[in-house]
């Protein structure tokens, strides 16, 4: 069983969509039968199981009270963690502001800055160490009950071998709800939400082999989770991202043909500002502009900025999640080149330029213009060449 954790967490205002990615589970004979399924609770955990997988059950409820009654995980360190945000805030929104050649953060970036920081907040609070409930599966009773139309939470009929498995939940603020009522929904959902185990998908391997490797892949992918939502290497980025970008739109630019500009600018901003805060080699764990680009080298060929759509119009265009995730570092890439090239002052210097034309009116190609007043050079040489489409 493989498992991966979808790293490209967008959010708007205030809300977060988490996707424990898409556990692929092994192809095997399909079995029609729909037995009842058992529940079985101990040390506050609850495991779910089909009859027959008794030995499972019993060696994942011992691995569970083992862990119970295990000595507590030490408390997560964090250089630059929520209380640390909180408490620079000023301090970074003035670095934000400088930038983008604002006189003073706007309510905009204020109300960003807090809402993305309360966000993590609540999830930091929320977000189990141990999740409690756990269901064993195998893989043809599952596909044989999804085929059939049963809802079983959190699986979809989909991916390459046919079975996702997918949790998520939105975190997105009403307008008078309160941060404990937003706490609250957090901490329901994941009270209620189930981890499955993949067995007997080897047949030579034991009920301990296959808890043991699907505990190892859940706990992982937790781990991962936590990393991408609350840790200092996700959580004060994307704070510094999702205000950088308001800042940009709100301020200057909100154009449909803004995405790559503002997105590669916010990512750029963000990474220096941490780099500014802490040290180039500390910001790197929080963003890593060539491991990125390694990552997505296979999408190189059809990367096309110019026809990157923005945000509120990539479901209507059924733009591809995986291109999509792959722009941001081409993205990145080509707001670090210009500025390795004419320093990073050129950035609140262009965003001056840009200043002087209405938001309203701007463009795209007001940025462009902008760039060759100020530059002499045409800002869409810096833009990868998107090559034959596959």
């Amino acid at each position: 069983m493989k498992c991966r954790v979808i790293r490209d967490m967008r959010f708007h205002p205030l809300a977060a969509a988490i996707l424990l990615g898409a556990v692929s589970w092994s192809r095997a004979a399909e079995a029609p039968a729909f037995p009842q399924r058992e529940v079985r609770e101990i040390a506050g955990f609850k495991i779910e199981y089909s009859p027959g997988d008794e030995a499972y059950a019993d060696v994942l409820a011992q691995r569970l009270s083992e862990r119970a009654n295990g000595t507590p995980a030490a408390a997560e360190t964090s250089r630059l963690d929520g209380t640390q945000m909180s408490r620079r805030r000023e301090e970074l929104l003035g670095k934000v502001t400088a930038w983008l050649a604002l006189p003073k953060p706007t309510a905009e970036l204020e109300k960003t800055y807090d809402n993305f920081g309360e966000l993590f907040g609540i999830l930091a609070r929320t977000m189990p160490k141990d999740p409690r409930n756990y269901a064993l599966w195998r893989r043809p009773e599952l596909l044989a009950r999804l085929q059939a139309g049963e809802k079983i939470p959190g699986f979809v009929l989909s991916g390459p071998t046919g079975i996702e498995f997918k949790f998520a939940f939105n975190l997105e603020k009403a307008k008078d709800e309160t941060q404990e009522a937003l706490g609250e929904k957090a901490a329901k959902f994941w009270e209620a939400a189930v981890l499955p185990i993949s067995i007997g998908k080897e047949p030579d391997h034991t009920p301990g082999q296959d808890i043991a490797e699907g505990l190892e892949v859940m706990t992982g992918a937790m781990s991962h989770l936590r990393d991408v939502l609350i840790k200092e290497t996700a959580g004060p980025f994307i704070i510094l991202h999702e205000t950088v970008e308001v800042g940009i739109i709100t301020a200057y630019l909100a154009s449909k043909d803004r995405r790559w500009f503002c997105d590669g600018v916010a990512n750029y901003v963000a990474w220096k500002i941490l780099a500014d805060t802490l040290g180039a080699e500390d910001a790197r764990r929080y963003y890593d502009l060539d491991a990125q680009l390694a990552q997505y080298a296979g999408e190189a060929g059809r990367i096309d900025l110019a026809k990157w759509p923005a945000g509120e119009n990539a479901v209507k265009a059924n733009y591809s999640e995986n291109l999509n995730t792959a722009n941001y570092a081409f993205a990145t890439k080509v707001i670090a080149d210009i500025c390795g090239r004419h320093g990073d002052a050129i950035l609140p210097k262009l965003f001056a330029e840009i200043g002087k034309t209405p938001k309203d009116k701007a463009t795209i190609k007001t940025v462009y213009t902008a760039f060759k007043k100020l530059t002499g050079e045409d800002m869409r040489r810096y833009l990868p060449k998107p090559g034959a489409k596959k």
